[in-house]
């Protein structure tokens, strides 16, 4: 009647689709449960430095308190901070750059709080620019599951003006 080639095809693909329905559950499960967090960001001191020819870049300090905990769960591998500088001048109506970023693999790793952080990638720009230009910092963050889409939220925003004048 059945050969065992049969049988063993008919079981597995018996498995197979119980198991994906499984794992489609459990991804619905892990959306249901994710908490976003809270965020707060703000500027601390600006330095503007006269670089090259006609350029000039910005170096400042940032306040950050995150924290993700809650944001954990089973299906959470990893999640990628990083803040956000937007601004606009005469040559480009809106420019955005990662000014700091950061990695979180571990729950008890999850809760950011940094009082005067140094950027790690000052804004650079030619032509000077950057002076008097008002800036908005944004906390944004990439949620890397083990399992089913990565998703890109934004957290809260704060603006500051540039100095007028070079500090170095």
């Amino acid at each position: 009647m059945y050969h065992t080639l049969e049988r063993m095809y008919n079981i597995s693909y018996f498995a197979f689709q119980w198991l994906g329905v499984a794992v489609f559950f459990l991804y619905l499960s892990s959306l249901i449960l994710y908490v976003p967090p809270i965020t707060s960001v703000s500027h601390n001191t600006t330095n503007m430095v006269k670089s090259f020819k006609k350029g000039s870049y910005s170096d400042f300090t940032i306040d950050l308190d995150v924290d993700f905990t809650p944001s954990f769960n089973w299906n959470t591998k990893m999640i990628f901070v990083w803040v956000k500088a937007s601004f606009t001048n005469k040559n480009v109506p809106y420019n955005t750059a990662t000014v700091w970023d950061t990695m979180i693999r571990k729950k008890e790793k999850a809760h950011l709080h940094l009082t005067n952080e140094r950027i790690e990638y000052p804004l650079v720009s030619s032509y000077n620019s950057l002076l008097g230009k008002e800036v908005e910092l944004t906390v944004e963050w990439m949620v890397v599951p083990w399992s089913g889409a990565t998703t890109v939220e934004h957290g809260n925003s704060t603006k500051f003006v540039l100095p007028t004048e070079f500090s170095k």
